[in-house]
């Protein structure tokens, strides 16, 4: 990688990751969707070229293919992401695709577990603890991608700041993260996702996050590599 190419990769890393948290996070709305389904998200197919990301090419033509649905009707696209961001997200029924990383690792739908506790010592350790903390658990996926997310700003700052030092401290960090945590359930959960809401934005959002944290690891090993040490 070049220094272009480093910057570049950089602040893809961080668009992606803040994509997921507000997609997965946020209420769906016009405010939302229009920022989702912009141009900026439409010029990430030039990063994925490559053979090893066909993948996330592939996941991000199914999110921006939703984009030209809320473009012929943003009223009624707005309607049915209600109805499926409450069908996944707030119930009232036990949820079948429960956005905790505790569920998955564990087998039991019992909040605040181990897994809970672990994920707000990753936290803790950048000083990022959740604005919602302790209401909300700490392994709820969007905020797990906006730990994600924030790290992967942090980085960019420094290394357009030329601490290098620090980029690779926090881009062990995050490969930590990814190792410990992400990568461990978000496979399992986005398969439960896309069988509760097919076909909708919050499935093609999840499976764009899916195969983005597996290229991740790739990414943040390359961007390693190409730092000055």
């Amino acid at each position: 990688m070049d220094d272009n190419e480093i910057r570049t990769t950089l602040l893809v890393r961080s668009y992606i990751y803040q994509l997921g948290q507000r997609l997965l996070g946020d209420k769906p709305g016009k405010e939302l969707f229009d920022v989702v389904f912009s141009e900026a998200t439409a010029s990430l197919g030039e990063f994925f070229v490559e053979p090893a990301a066909k993948p996330v090419a592939t996941a991000l033509q199914g999110l921006l293919q939703q984009g030209s649905t809320y473009a012929e009707d943003k009223a009624a696209f707005i309607v049915t992401a209600e109805r499926d961001y409450n069908e996944q997200f707030v119930g009232p029924h036990a949820l079948k695709a429960p956005p905790w990383e505790c569920v998955y690792r564990t087998g039991e739908r019992i909040l605040f577990q181990a897994q809970t506790l672990a994920v707000r010592e990753a936290y803790r350790s950048e000083n990022l603890l959740p604005a919602e903390y302790p209401h909300v658990p700490d392994d709820f996926i969007a905020i797990e991608l906006d730990f994600m997310a924030k790290l992967a700003g942090r980085t960019e700052l420094a290394y357009n700041a030329g601490d290098f030092v620090e980029v690779k401290r926090l881009l062990v960090s995050q490969k930590s993260f990814l190792d410990e945590h992400l990568s461990l359930w978000i496979g399992d959960y986005v398969d439960d996702l896309v069988a509760v809401v097919p076909s909708s934005v919050y499935a093609a959002t999840a499976l764009l996050c899916k195969t983005f944290v597996s290229y991740d690891a790739q990414l943040i090993r390359e961007t390693d590599i190409a730092i000055p040490t």
